[in-house]
């Protein structure tokens, strides 16, 4: 799942891509499995990336 997210915060794929990427056929299944280990979703995670950084994300995501 980090890999997963490492795509999204790199921006270079949308989330239904990175989902795809790392195995799961379904986006909406693969938000809700995302949210459940990193306590947000990916838009949210993107989102976090534009306001405080990549660097800020990974740190979040390093911390958990």
């Amino acid at each position: 799942m980090k890999k997963a997210a490492m795509l999204i915060l790199n921006q270079k794929y949308r989330i239904s891509e990175a989902s795809y990427m790392v195995g799961y056929n379904d986006a909406q299944y693969f938000t809700r499995c995302f949210k459940q280990e990193f306590g947000l979703s990916p838009s949210e995670l993107k989102k976090m990336s534009h306001k405080k950084g990549i660097e800020e994300a990974i740190n979040y995501l390093q911390n958990l």
